[in-house]
């Protein structure tokens, strides 16, 4: 008995263990694959073109036709402190920073939709060193998009949370979801979506349980309202603030 206790027991601690190591030695590969993009001062045309023309443009402040206040408000923000072609790596390193966060909220949803820890690392190393990803840690511009997906990302947990064992919507849990989506299609719309992929894996890994798939038809009349009020904010922001000549650039 003492010896099958003291088994359970090394097990329970490598488990712990592996929580750590796991994120610990992904984040690092990934750091030091991307780490030269850092080191060179390089920028591309347009990391420079997004910051001065389309935040002080007239007939577009702040991305005001695209959609994208918040991102117009970092980019003019960033352009303020970062404007020199070298400041581009400050931007990359910025970049960065936020991809590594999208990891470790990559890594704790496929924890929780009960993945093995090391398949929740593999699933983030696998998102990180993507063609698409890789292009946007070396675009300066990411800076200010990339907050989009840690949003939409993070409300993958509001979402985990949406009802309660009852089966009881959660108006906080809710909320939080709607709230996190809308910020993040205010910043950058694409990335504006990345929730539905940890759902998606969710529910997949979990397909016999009936409340995720309750929580799935009350994310998508979430989602759905959400876009409505885009739509509606995004249409209010072009008849009050952007020329029509404007509109389309």
């Amino acid at each position: 008995m003492r010896a099958d206790s003291a088994a359970i027991l090394e097990r329970q601690e490598a488990g712990r263990w592996s929580e750590y190591v796991i994120p610990a030695a992904m984040i690092s590969m990934v750091v030091l694959a991307y780490l030269p993009n850092l080191y060179f001062r390089f920028a591309f045309a347009d990391d420079y073109a997004y910051l001065a023309i389309h935040g002080y443009r007239a007939v577009n402040p702040y991305f005001l036709a695209d959609g994208r206040p918040l991102a117009g408000f970092m980019a003019v923000f960033l352009t303020s402190i970062f404007d020199r072609t070298a400041d581009a790596a400050i931007l990359r390193a910025l970049g960065l920073a936020e991809l590594t966060s999208a990891m470790l909220i990559i890594y704790a949803a496929g924890v929780k939709c009960g993945l093995q820890p090391i398949w929740a690392g593999v699933l983030s190393v696998a998102f990180a060193t993507t063609p698409a990803i890789q292009n946007w840690v070396i675009w300066g511009v990411a800076a200010w998009q990339l907050p989009a997906l840690l949003l939409s990302l993070a409300s993958y947990f509001a979402w985990a949370h949406l009802t309660d064992q009852a089966g009881k919507i959660s108006g906080r849990a809710a909320f939080t979801f709607f709230a996190l989506n809308f910020l993040g299609m205010l910043i950058y719309q694409p990335f504006a979506t990345a929730v539905w992929a940890l759902i998606a894996l969710d529910v997949v890994c979990n397909r016999m349980d009936r409340a995720r798939w309750e929580k799935l038809g009350y994310a998508l009349t979430l989602y759905g309202s959400m876009l409505v009020l885009y739509f509606i904010a995004f249409k209010f922001y072009l008849i009050n603030f952007i020329p029509e000549e404007g509109s389309r650039g």
